[in-house]
């Protein structure tokens, strides 16, 4: 397989073509883009109105962050909002503390903000969504207070309390102008997002059952996957506008967690249900018909209307003589034992599952539609990555040091834009899944907005008299620039979204207004150098490999699987797969790099989080108190032996075959204790499947881009 490489600096033919788009979004934009454009540019209105009036110091902040939380989705607004306000009172406190105590050693000082932008990277890459840009910027605003004081330190709490009221100028009329414009909400973004979910693994289900699979499928599985791990955000931006999604915010990401098991278990009953040990399982009435059955009460989830309790009922009742005769169809596999049997059952067993979470997902959504809510059936926990944190952390600080002793060495006066700069992108984009291509483009964007500032602080400006032209300019550029975010387009919306920003920071217009051309030259030289520096940084300083990262999650989750086996505390399987599915969702992206090998690798993913989930199954079963001792001997066993993953593959395969033929042969009267037998059975077939599946996982440790 051939690797997609990632360029450093976008090609010349790149450009043009991405130049003829923008000059088509500006020139004949749609009616979003357009409405939004004017959304962005009455809030940056209002905000410098706002700045102006209060007289704060450096106005210009005020509109900048305005444009920085503005969003199409009134949720996003409010919750960006929130943490950049948290974000701004650290970042306020922690600067006036470095200048004053550290104002008079410069290499001290270094040093310390050094450490502050270090422990923000860190913080920033183990949270999620908008807390991580929060604790970007308690590490920015710090340097922002510090560098804009040097040259006056009896001044940082003024500065201090201007900065913090220009957020909330540029926050307020950003929140004012969502609120008239914006006509997306988080939580009707949520049911669409939830409900085109099911209905979406509804087909899935009713395709699999048919035996309707192919390369389409799976790639319908791993689009659904995206998706489906996406929902935990949208989940939190609507908690930000609705009290009803805050208050059953658990309850909500335990349907998404049935949801993703429900995927997993329909992939991997398409996989077993049509090729089993290199087999293809022969005709079956009975098994035939199960699967109608089992496609009939997919297609009624799908056809569900949300708050009809009758249809709920059919639906539970469908899915009830469904289980009916799923245990008669094991009953009969165990009767007629033949060659098959076994891939009937796992598959079986499998599609009965993913039925099953299936309903539980749709219960959980029905009531939270009704406005009650169920009780959790298990807590919902996010992947936490604390080597890559590390790692970030560890860039951040030898950046920052560096940029940070360059500056006194170099006594360039506008270094402290440099290190001001350095310090943004370096904590900003540590946690995106490529930083430095995030850095390349917001340096393309800070290039286009410096030029803009340039004509019009030297020849538009100057001519312009009063508030009312000089908003008027503003926001005929800021318009011009926001027609190119949209959310389709994320590379543009990173530049658009940079160049803006960095269009009102060079322009540095205040009251009165003051023109210095080489000033100017000069504070657009140490930004963009302060960028370069952290593109720099990006590329040498542990540089990222979507190659690496891959098989670096590959390792963790053998390793987990492997302490599965060894701990003594069983832990939840909601909690666990839960963090496995999280993973996998930031993995993806490094997945869809490598587009030749896509397949293989979610597959891979998508396998070993079943040999997890087997194996708690497994444990379960163990532990349960019905559970006779001679079934929970031949389960430990067997589990025990999983632990030579890794190392003994085939030698663990032919052990858990062993111990599935072995318990198949029981002969045991009581109906339900021969139901758990044929659970742990196939449970057991399962597992000792995948490994051989997946062997160049499991033991050569190579991916398809090897």
């Amino acid at each position: 397989m051939k690797n997609a490489a990632i360029p450093f600096w976008p090609t010349f033919d790149g450009l043009c073509k991405q130049a003829a788009g923008m000059l088509r979004y500006t020139l004949a934009p749609g009616p979003e883009q357009f409405k939004y454009a004017i959304q962005v540019g009455c809030s940056v209105v209002l905000s410098t109105l706002a700045a102006f009036y209060f007289d704060i110091s450096d106005p210009y902040w005020a509109p900048t962050a305005a444009i920085v939380v503005a969003n199409r989705v009134h949720g996003q607004v409010l919750s960006k909002s929130f943490f950049r306000l948290i974000g701004t009172l650290c970042g306020i406190v922690m600067g006036i503390f470095l200048m004053g105590v550290f104002s008079q050693a410069s290499d001290l000082f270094v040093v310390c903000f050094a450490l502050w932008m270090a422990i923000c990277t860190y913080a920033g890459t183990l949270l999620r969504n908008f807390r991580t840009y929060s604790a970007a910027l308690a590490g920015y605003t710090a340097a922002i207070i510090v560098f804009g004081s040097m040259s006056a330190p009896d001044h940082v709490l003024e500065l201090a309390l201007a900065r913090g009221a220009a957020v909330v100028c540029g926050i307020s009329a950003t929140a004012v102008t969502s609120v008239i414009f914006s006509g997306q909400s988080a939580g009707d973004g949520l049911s669409g997002t939830i409900e085109r979910s099911f209905d979406a693994l509804c087909a899935l289900v009713c395709d699999a059952a048919r035996g309707v699979v192919g390369p389409e499928f799976e790639m319908r599985c791993h689009r659904l996957a995206r998706n489906i791990s996406a929902i935990p955000s949208v989940i939190e931006f609507a908690s930000a506008e609705s009290s009803r999604v805050r208050t059953n915010q658990e309850s909500l990401r335990q349907v998404v967690a049935e949801l993703m098991h429900s995927l997993t278990a329909i992939w991997s009953f398409s996989r077993n249900s049509n090729v089993q040990e290199g087999d293809r399982l022969p005709p079956d009435e009975h098994l035939q018909s199960l699967r109608e059955e089992a496609a009939a009460v997919a297609k009624r989830i799908e056809e569900f209307q949300v708050g009809a309790g009758e249809e709920l009922v059919e639906v539970g009742r469908q899915l009830g003589f469904f289980g009916v005769n799923y245990r008669r169809y094991v009953e009969r596999l165990a009767a007629q034992a033949d060659v098959h049997t076994f891939g009937k059952l796992v598959a079986m067993k499998n599609l009965a599952k993913s039925l099953d979470q299936l309903s539980i997902a749709l219960e959980g959504w029905n009531a939270y539609c009704a406005g009650t809510s169920l009780a959790g059936r298990g807590r919902i926990v996010y992947d936490i990555d604390y080597r890559s944190a590390a790692i970030n952390a560890l860039r951040t600080l030898c950046a920052v040091l560096a940029g940070g002793f360059l500056w006194i060495e170099c006594a360039w006066p506008s270094g402290t834009s440099v290190l001001e700069m350095l310090a943004i992108a370096c904590s900003l984009y540590a946690s995106t899944i490529h930083p430095r291509s995030s850095a390349v483009s917001y340096l393309i964007g800070a290039s286009i907005g410096c030029v803009i500032a340039f004509c019009c602080y030297v020849w538009i400006l100057p001519a312009l008299d009063g508030f009312p032209l000089l908003a008027v300019l503003v926001c005929v550029v800021i318009g011009s620039v926001v027609l190119h975010m949209d959310p389709a387009r994320p590379k543009f919306t990173s530049r658009a979204t940079s160049c803006a920003t960095f269009f009102l920071i060079a322009m540095h217009f205040g009251n009165p207004m003051s023109y210095d051309v080489s000033g100017f030259i000069n504070r657009c030289a140490g930004m963009l150098c302060g960028i370069v520096l952290a593109v720099l940084a990006y590329t040498l300083i542990f540089p990222v490999s979507p190659q690496y990262e891959i098989r670096k999650s590959l390792d963790r989750l053998l390793r987990e699987i492997k302490q599965l086996v060894s701990e003594k505390e069983l832990e939840m399987r909601s909690v666990w797969e839960s963090r496995m599915y999280d993973r996998l969702a930031r993995v993806m992206s490094y997945i869809e790099i490598q587009r030749d090998a896509t397949k293989l690798l979610v597959e891979d993913f998508f396998a070993m989080i079943r040999i997890g989930v087997e194996l708690i199954s497994l444990k379960n079963l163990s532990h349960a108190e019905h559970t006779e001792p001679e079934l929970r001997a031949a389960i430990d066993d067997a589990v025990a032996c999983v632990g030579g993953i890794g190392t003994n593959n085939e030698a663990t395969a032919n052990h858990l075959t062993g111990a599935a033929d072995s318990l198949f042969s029981r002969n045991i009267e009581d109906k339900e204790r021969r139901m758990r037998n044929y659970l742990a059975v196939a449970s057991l077939k399962e597992i000792a499947y995948l490994i051989r599946k997946h062997r160049h996982i499991l033991i050569e440790r190579t991916t398809p881009y090897d």
